[in-house]
């Protein structure tokens, strides 16, 4: 039995087929779109229409993955907490760091959003003014 690896066949003038293993090169694959000078998605570039991308954020220490180039607060304390603190003296902070975005760090409030990257960290922090 041939070892493992990418083998094609080659017959020979006696009729029989010998595998024989295919030389290794280095190439680069063009994609049509890229020939039309359409975006292609690959690691580290935005995802075509209909393809999303998967983030690789870290929320409260944990990594979560998403697929929004763009996140709520709501969204943030969601990821952070299940389920979500409520009463009538709960303070809900929000804090963002290496963002897709200028500025790349601050402080999310209700209503806003951010521009995240993978790597992009949320600490989400919880008070009760009781």
């Amino acid at each position: 039995m041939p070892a493992a690896g990418i083998w094609r066949e080659v017959t020979y003038v006696e009729g029989r087929a010998q595998p024989q293993p295919l030389p290794c090169y280095a190439f680069t694959v063009v994609n049509e779109n890229e020939e039309k000078g359409l975006a292609v998605n690959r690691p580290g570039t935005p995802s075509e229409p209909g393809h999303p991308r998967d983030y690789k954020i870290i929320v409260n220490g944990q990594e979560r993955a998403v697929s929004a180039d763009a996140l709520s607060f709501e969204e943030v304390v969601s990821l952070a907490f299940d389920p979500v603190p409520t009463g009538p003296y709960v303070l809900i902070t929000v804090s963002f760091r290496h963002a897709d975005q200028k500025p790349a760090e601050g402080t999310l409030t209700a209503g806003a959003s951010v521009k995240i990257k993978n790597r992009t960290v949320f600490s989400v922090t919880a008070t009760d003014k009781s």
